[in-house]
């Protein structure tokens, strides 16, 4: 996988870009197939959801522990798997416990955690939801001054 964050910058989001392997032989004809163009992640927010600081903390903690690896740095994920600040999962506390704890999503190769408490899921939620705040907040901001 691609840096996170190299590939969130390039618009290389999960599931949308092929991955290829190129093998090249000498005077081959053959063309690549056409891929799609770059596709930037927006995330999204419900204003209604309040971060709470010292649960995004413990939730930053975890995260770099045990998340960062398929999801990215800093929740920017680099098309591994989802970027979580762009998923409606994340907003629904319920549905997030049971991918995490339960293993809802291991069909799909999310596996579950049995080492997180619910707190740890919580704190993750907080974390996540704190930096699409941070993200689109940023996003907002960038805009103003081009305007």
């Amino acid at each position: 996988m691609l840096g996170g964050t190299l590939a969130a910058q390039n618009g290389w989001p999960y599931g949308m870009h092929p991955r290829r392997l190129l093998v090249f032989a000498l005077d081959g004809k053959a063309k690549l197939p056409k891929t799609p163009p770059p596709m930037f992640v927006t995330p999204i927010d419900d204003p209604d959801f309040i971060v709470d600081a010292s649960l995004a903390a413990h939730g930053e903690e975890r995260w770099t522990k045990t998340c960062v690896w398929c999801h990215g740095p800093a929740t920017i994920s680099g098309g591994g798997a989802p970027d979580l600040r762009a998923s409606g999962v994340m907003l629904d506390f319920d549905l997030t416990k049971k991918i995490v704890l339960d293993g809802e999503r291991i069909p799909r190769g999310m596996p579950k955690f049995d080492d997180f408490s619910v707190e740890d899921v919580k704190a993750i939620q907080h974390y996540v939801r704190q930096q699409a705040r941070i993200a689109l907040t940023a996003k907002a901001a960038v805009a103003k001054v081009s305007e």
